[in-house]
């Protein structure tokens, strides 16, 4: 949605729900992160986020129902445990999709683990008609991680 303000400028309004995607195995945790964009013209972008998927809500849609449909268009991962609220913020930033354009976004945070079955270790890849999105599994201090989750 776009928002005309007083100074005559637009703001582009987002809704947006976000997840750390985990799967833990013999006492390693790791953390599926979107390592890369590779689009048809050839340009690529790095990518350095701190979620695993983000997702634009559709009106009216729920987060969790949001995060869930997200993680299946995007890795086909179908089979989430534990998918649990993290909480919400909001941001008012430029957009790195659209130059030049304020967004504000409203984000609502998750985490959830994924089971064997649906883990890859050589993590996922999105294909899209304008672009390529490479996601790859990222080793955590499993320690650092708790210690975090307890703060």
């Amino acid at each position: 949605m776009l928002k005309e303000l007083p100074d005559g400028s637009l703001l582009r309004i987002v809704s947006v729900a976000r997840a750390n995607i985990f799967y833990a195995k013999n006492g390693k945790r790791y953390r599926l992160a979107e390592t890369r964009q590779e689009f048809a013209d050839g340009r690529t972008r790095i990518r350095t986020l701190d979620t695993s998927v983000s997702e634009k809500l559709k009106v009216g849609e729920d987060p969790h129902v949001a995060i869930v449909r997200g993680i299946a268009e995007e890795l086909n991962i179908k089979k989430l445990l534990d998918l649990e609220s993290r909480g919400e913020s909001s941001a008012t930033e430029e957009s790195p999709s659209y130059p030049g354009l304020r967004s504000e976004k409203h984000m609502h945070d998750f985490s959830a683990n994924i089971p064997e079955s649906e883990f890859d270790y050589k993590g996922y890849v999105e294909r899209q008609k304008d672009k390529t999105t490479t996601f790859e599994w990222i080793l955590e201090d499993f320690e650092l991680a708790n210690a975090k989750k307890n703060i």
